[in-house]
């Protein structure tokens, strides 16, 4: 009988320890409640912040091989958001967790990230011979990461720690436009077409690895200074 379950559903459901597991990471729960450790969450948001360069890659990738106009202009809104919004955020908690230009602009990645760049670049790297696959599987990781982050940010919409760099930190995951963005890459997702089995255990494989290197993050971020 022809699965009836939405790829992108069929996707979270097959890797749904590691991304239950992300998504309700004690790192995001003390985070969303105030209790999160301000270093641990300034060695996060350092990291996040170099990694920023590797996910517009990421995301600039997909742009160029997205086949509509429509396509290209969510994506290139979605930068926008990054460059932006995102940025500025960044910015403004670095001031208020007194971390030092010096250190968000020369930090390097961290083992996490490493390997977090290892699987965007593998992504890419198979897209050179057949432009839909690394498509496919670069849609999978962007799709996995900002769908973890809407999860959480909307369990958590009701929480509103003091804290600007916590607070707006679930703002910026829970607010209209991202929920719509999320919803919108995982259509793009339920439109993939394969040939064969192979391409979407393939695309599972991307989808589940970025999961568990969410965990990773977290865990890394929460290790005791």
């Amino acid at each position: 009988m022809e699965n009836s379950k939405k790829l992108s559903e069929r996707l979270i459901e097959n890797s749904k320890v590691f991304y239950d597991g992300a998504r309700d990471h004690i790192f995001v729960e003390e985070m969303v409640n105030g209790t999160l450790d301000k270093e641990k969450f300034k060695k996060y948001l350092i990291q996040d912040y170099v990694f920023i360069k590797s996910f517009v890659h990421l995301v600039s990738y997909i742009l160029a091989y997205s086949e509509t106009m429509y396509q290209k202009y969510r994506f290139s809104k979605f930068l926008s958001m990054i460059t932006s919004d995102e940025n500025g955020y960044f910015i403004r908690s670095f001031e208020e967790l007194n971390v030092p230009f010096e250190v968000y602009n020369n930090t390097e990645l961290s083992p996490v990230m490493e390997k977090f760049l290892k699987v965007i670049n593998k992504g890419i790297e198979l897209g050179k011979e057949n432009p839909s696959r690394g498509y496919r599987n670069c849609l999978a990781i962007l799709m996995c990461a900002e769908s973890v982050y809407c999860d959480w940010g909307v369990k958590n919409k009701d929480k509103a720690p003091k804290e600007y760099y916590f607070n707006e930190w679930i703002n910026l995951h829970n607010n209209d436009d991202f929920i719509a963005l999320v919803k919108w890459l995982k259509e793009e997702v339920d439109n993939i077409e394969f040939s064969n089995i192979e391409e979407e255990k393939e695309m599972e494989e991307f989808f589940e690895e970025t999961c568990k290197l969410e965990i990773a993050f977290f865990d890394e971020s929460y290790q005791n200074i």
